[in-house]
């Protein structure tokens, strides 16, 4: 049997197919490090982004070209773009205009539209991720919060983009694609303001509940159009089913206007030369400050000795720089702060402080790749989650990744003829030597990469990441949090659900034995009551047995005995006639013939008496066993009676045992599931504790951090302010300066007027009167200058003490206030969660009331339908029985029985004893002959024979019934 491959191993063919194992620097040059991950790299994160990207082909979304792993490390290159939408409003410092963000929501929305066609959601739409190509193409990039899956609920995503579907998502549900729309209707905002997005300048934890609870922010009033402010408030609906997607914002008037196909390629253009002259304003201001430098300190013969193509090479190598992608820009910049900070003394040093790797052969198959830059993540940006996500890609092994950064752009229009150029670069590249490949490869980097990213911007960035790294990190935190709490709360649901299926069968196989054990039960009972049936009828049949054996055995005797009588009688007969014709002194003959008549006679009436008797032997026999039957099938009938009460009473009593168990079932699983729920609230409120304990630790290092770095600035202020007063000091010096020689020379020529035509005696009185006045003036000029600079110092120490006052006063009055609605909106959230665990207990115990409703109408139907069933069993059995007796009573009258004398005969043989006692005293009693049965049998005979009546028989069987009386 094969063993299973690990999750994204590389003996996965299919994992294995998604890498390339060539050397990337035999592709590419200029390979850093563009970014880490917070808590360490994820391999099975990094399958899953390339699969995402893979299989992602449309012109709006930045193309995957490949993807290496060499030595544990993953390099992933992706199509070249010149910048992003915030690139282009951080380079012209004022908003877009209204086409132009249609322009690029529209080919946002042609991206997002296939992503979503594919079951898949971006979740972090911003201007950051909206990279332009050259060409003014519009990439949506940056899938690392991306979702596989549709609907998702992780807790991922930037938090002032965020939909508030998706903060929520964690305690009310999953979220759609329509958080992406969400976020798109701030980007406008973001775009349009040449803001950041609303609630930026809030700490990151009050933003999120500012989105959660506050209505939608809606586009500042301003010189846009209505179809505009109508396009983002459709975007910014809280609620999702109302919002937009993204086939009908295709088709809202803002986005289906008329514009200028070539609208985003001249707004690419401007921002391209706007970002070459600042880069070249730079440049400037570096070259003076090193020329300074060098002239400070004593080495400016080096400097001098510059030549123009040397400094050309340098404007060159400074262009590239700043034509670079953004991880090129991290390291380039950090390179010329270096240079600047260590005082560069010579355009060599300015070299090798500027100079970067370049492309070595590019790609055979798209000579415009790049691999995937990206800017430092910003303040709360999530890079894993829990569902099916996607993640940056970062190294798996190693704690840095490298990627390839292959600087080039699109140029539609020039893509033709330059793909057969650079085929025969790429022949000549690997016969040239290395200086020829470098020359050229330098030249093709100055006519080819020119981005909208100016080197200023690039370095301020850096600073900027290393400063809210920590926000960074304290936001990734926060949401590592959250996903753990929503880890554990799905564990314990599934805990839960693991223990409320093991009680359900449990309770399922305790019900089911116990229904079993009743159908064992009612088996047994039932192999009972046959028995005890057949025992009945076993029994009956051997009484009747027994009845007949007796009653013929006293028939028997009863022959023998009226034999014997009526021979007697024929012998007494035959004496008496004897003597009767023996007195009458009859003849022989006579005597004779009168002996043999009378014995004739004697033999006729014997057969007839025997005849008689015979048949009622029958009759009796029959009219017995009939009563027997008829008295059997009564008895029969009340055992089966009692026994199907027995039956039903069993069954009664069963019904009531299960619903008893079912009871105690439903009180066993109400229990459980109140204990449950007692357990996810609690849950639930320690995860809220610890989650406001996390936001006002959060806020409360927020507060701090803004404060101290209001102090650093305030100290930086008040230490920078002496400086500021020896300027302004030596301003006014310079102002009294120009007054005292401006003085000096008005006096000098009032002394030259008035002294010109003056003899020498009265020039020198007037020389000194004059010198009197400009000392007294120059007097007054010193005081008021040194008023002037003590007015100056104190006004602008108590200026600054009073901004600085009142900056500190606004800034704590600020924190105070957001820290105020955070513990509001936690007040609230913990209010809220108080009412929704009622309304889970007032649903719990509505659940519990329905079911055990439900439960007790149920054992109430079982119970009507049983006693339903008893009723139409008993009927049943009374019908049957009725129609078996009716059956046997009609045999009966059809045999000449009496009805009445068998059911007398049964009434009081069954209401004298038992069924069992009267057998046994039947039994006892053989061959008894009732008479009032046999005269009841006799007055029923249809006919009565005439030679009975003619030879007095009556009175003959009278006797016999005499005797038969006496007999018994």
């Amino acid at each position: 049997m094969p063993i299973a491959l690990k999750p994204g191993s590389l003996k996965d063919p299919e994992i294995a197919a998604l890498f390339r194992t060539e050397d990337p620097e035999s592709y590419f040059a200029d390979l850093r490090e563009i970014g880490h991950g917070s808590f360490g790299a994820k391999w099975n994160d990094i399958v899953k982004e390339v699969k995402f990207l893979k299989n992602l082909r449309h012109e709006n979304i930045v193309e995957f070209k490949a993807c290496f792993l060499k030595d544990h490390t993953c390099w992933l290159v992706m199509e070249y773009c010149v910048g992003s939408a915030s690139d282009i409003l951080e380079v012209h410092k004022k908003p877009l205009r209204e086409q132009e963000i249609s322009a690029i929501c529209q080919q946002v929305l042609h991206g997002l539209r296939y992503l979503h066609s594919l079951g898949r959601i971006h979740r972090d739409v911003k201007a950051g991720n909206i990279l332009l190509t050259d060409s003014g193409v519009v990439k949506l990039a940056d899938f690392g919060s991306a979702s596989l899956v549709c609907p998702a609920q992780s807790f991922v995503g930037t938090p002032y983009w965020m939909a508030p579907e998706v903060i929520l998502a964690m305690d009310e549900g999953r979220y759609n694609d329509r958080a992406d729309v969400w976020s798109l209707g701030i980007t406008c905002i973001e775009l349009g303001t040449e803001k950041k997005p609303p609630f930026f300048n809030m700490n990151a934890m009050s933003a999120l509940y500012h989105i959660a609870q506050n209505d939608s922010p809606s586009l500042p009033v301003g010189s846009w159009s209505s179809d505009f402010h109508d396009f983002v408030d459709q975007c910014l609906i809280k609620d999702p089913a109302l919002r937009f997607s993204t086939e009908t914002c295709l088709l809202h008037p803002f986005i289906s206007s008329a514009r200028p196909a070539s609208i985003l390629f001249d707004l690419i253009q401007r921002t391209k030369l706007l970002v070459r002259d600042l880069d070249h304003f730079q440049y400037r201001k570096l070259r003076k400050l090193m020329y300074l430098d060098e002239q400070q300190s004593g080495s400016s013969a080096e400097v001098s000795s510059l030549d123009s193509e040397d400094i050309d090479s340098v404007d060159d190598d400074l262009c590239a720089e700043s034509a670079s992608s953004r991880s090129d820009s991290y390291t380039s910049t950090q390179s010329l702060c270096g240079a600047m900070r260590s005082s560069i003394t010579s355009v060599s040093s300015l070299k090798k402080a500027q100079r970067s790797l370049v492309p070595i052969v590019p790609l055979a198959d798209d000579s415009t790749t790049s691999p995937l830059s990206r800017t430092p993540p910003p303040s709360g940006s999530v890079d894993t989650d829990t569902d099916t996500d996607v993640t940056p890609p970062r190294p798996s092994l190693t704690p840095t990744a490298k990627t390839a950064s292959m600087e080039m752009n699109h140029e539609q229009q020039q893509q033709q003829q330059h793909q057969q150029q650079q085929q025969e670069q790429q022949q000549q590249l690997s016969i040239v030597g290395p200086r020829r490949r470098k020359e050229e490869i330098l030249a093709w980097r100055r006519s080819r990469f020119a981005t909208i990213r100016p080197t200023v911007t690039i370095a301020r960035e850096q600073t900027e990441y290393a400063a809210e790294n920590n926000m960074h990190e304290q936001m990734s935190g926060y949401k590592r949090m959250r996903r753990e709490h929503q880890k554990e709360l799905k564990q314990l649901e599934e805990k839960f659900n693991s223990e409320m299926d093991n009680l359900k069968m449990k309770l399922d196989r305790e019900y089911e034995n116990l229904l079993l054990q009743f159908h064992k039960e009612m088996d047994k009972l039932h192999v009972t009551h046959r028995q005890e049936l057949d025992k009945r009828l076993k029994t009956n049949e051997e009484l009747e047995r027994k009845l007949r054996k007796a009653i013929v055995q006293q028939q028997e005797v009863e022959m023998k005995a009226l034999q014997m009588q009526l021979k007697k009688e024929y012998k007494v007969n035959k004496e008496r006639l004897k003597q009767e014709l023996k007195m009458e002194n009859s003849s022989k003959s006579f005597v004779e013939g009168n002996l043999k008549t009378s014995k004739q006679n004697h033999l006729h009436v014997q057969a007839e008496a025997e005849n008689r008797l015979i048949a009622d032997h029958k009759f009796y026999l029959d009219f017995e066993i009939r009563k027997l039957k008829r008295r059997r099938l009564l008895h029969y009938h009340q055992l089966e009676q009692d026994l199907i009460r027995e039956e039903l009473g069993v069954r009664g009593r069963q019904l009531q045992s299960a619903h008893t168990l079912l009871r105690r079932h439903h009180e066993l699983t109400r229990d459980l599931e109140m204990r449950q729920l007692n357990s996810l609230q609690n849950l639930r409120c320690q995860h809220l504790q610890k989650q406001h304990a996390s936001e006002l630790q959060n806020q409360q290092a927020y507060m701090k951090r803004v404060q101290d770095e209001l102090r650093k600035k305030h100290a930086m202020q008040v230490k920078q302010q002496p400086k500021e007063l020896k300027q302004k000091e030596l301003q006014i010096r310079r102002q009294f300066r120009q007054a005292v020689k401006t003085q000096t020379r008005q006096y000098k020529l009032l002394q030259l007027q008035l002294t010109q035509d003056l003899p020498k005696d009265e020039q020198r009185e007037v020389v000194a009167r004059l010198k009197d006045e400009q000392k007294r003036k120059l007097a007054l000029l010193a005081e008021q200058y040194e008023g002037s600079i003590g007015e100056m110092m104190e006004k602008q120490t108590v200026q600054l003490e009073t901004w600085q006052e009142e900056e500190a006063r606004q800034t704590k009055d600020k924190l105070n206030e957001e820290l105020e609605l955070l513990m509001a909106f936690q007040s609230k959230q913990r209010m809220q969660m108080d009412q929704h665990h009622e309304r889970e207990k007032g649903r719990l115990n509505e659940k519990v009331s329905l079911r055990l409703a439900v439960l007790e109408n149920k054992m109430d139907d079982e119970v009507t339908q049983f006693e339903r069933e008893r009723q139409d069993r008993l009927n049943q059995l009374q019908t049957r029985q009725n129609q078996e007796l009716d059956v046997f009573d009609q045999a009966s009258i059809h045999l000449g029985f009496s009805l009445i004398a068998l059911s007398a005969s049964s009434s009081s043989t069954s209401t004298a004893s038992g069924s069992s006692s009267s057998a046994t005293a039947v039994a006892n009693k053989p061959g008894v002959i009732n008479s009032a049965s046999i005269q009841d049998a006799i007055h029923q005979q249809p006919t009565t024979d005439n030679s009975f009546q003619a030879n007095n028989d009556m009175n003959y069987w009278k006797k016999i019934i005499e005797k038969s009386i006496r007999y018994k």
